[in-house]
């Protein structure tokens, strides 16, 4: 819902701004203040859908926890703690994995093979929301600077409606990788247990 309002009082003030530029300045016409925001709108959703098309074709093996860029420390844990993450991340940002397969919204099992899915969708996720809000920035190029009151508003809110994705998608990883070792562990010991029971059985 918070998003929901974000996005239409950004769509109201960038228009708005603009038509109110266009009739007091009269230095681009009333059709381009309404379809250069919303062109910039638009772009920015389809951006994200881009992204997520490169993001589901790239190997298992890119989506590493364990490394640069997806590696998460404690130092960084502790800055999302300050923030307050746990208050707003369930409350404030919606969760659409759903929409592509795999929901994050709540662990549905321990077992290790799901952990470890879920853990590589949360890198694809903050993948996507990185790309999303980073690579929005080139539409400067491609707007004049005296328009860029309201590219730069509607920029700065798509980045921001981006980044806390990335910061959830973060601290979760952080925590899911420790329970993904500790199943793993757990796996591993059963596996053995189950061996050596085989092995006395076929020795008796």
């Amino acid at each position: 819902m918070l998003y929901v309002i974000i996005i239409t009082t950004t769509i109201f003030l960038s228009i708005g701004s603009a038509v109110l530029d266009s009739l007091l300045s009269g230095e681009f016409s009333l059709l381009y203040a309404f379809l250069a925001p919303s062109i910039l709108i638009v772009s920015c959703g389809l951006l994200l859908g881009f992204a997520d098309l490169i993001i589901r074709v790239l190997p298992k093996k890119v989506w590493n926890p364990q490394r640069f860029p997806f590696a998460v420390s404690k130092k960084e844990l502790s800055f999302y703690e300050r923030i307050g993450i746990r208050k707003w991340k369930d409350k404030a940002v919606p969760e659409l994995g759903a929409s592509a397969g795999f929901s994050k919204k709540n662990l549905q099992s321990s077992d290790a093979e799901y952990l470890e899915r879920f853990i590589r969708e949360t890198c694809q996720g903050e993948a996507l929301h990185f790309f999303g809000a980073v690579f929005a920035f080139i539409a400067l190029a491609f707007y004049p600077v005296r328009v860029w009151y309201f590219v730069l508003l509607i920029l700065f809110v798509n980045f921001f409606i981006n980044i806390l994705p990335v910061f959830i998608q973060r601290f979760n990883r952080y925590r899911l990788c420790i329970l993904y070792k500790m199943q793993a562990r757990r796996s591993a010991k059963l596996k053995t247990e189950e061996s050596v029971r085989e092995g006395v059985e076929v020795t008796a």
